[in-house]
């Protein structure tokens, strides 16, 4: 189950990226790959360095 609504938002983002016209919302995409959350960040080095 969810599969579908995964699978739309994939669809919805390539016909954004497809039909746009090449203009990139940098805010929306540093929000959706994260970037700039220093404490999640330091966390996730924290616990490569114990795996390690």
């Amino acid at each position: 189950m969810g599969r579908g609504r995964a699978k739309a938002q994939q669809r919805k983002i390539a016909r954004a990226l497809k039909y746009d016209g090449g203009r990139v919302d940098f805010d929306q995409l540093r929000h959706d790959l994260r970037i700039g959350d220093d404490e999640e960040r330091s966390d996730r080095v924290d616990r490569e360095h114990e795996d390690g």
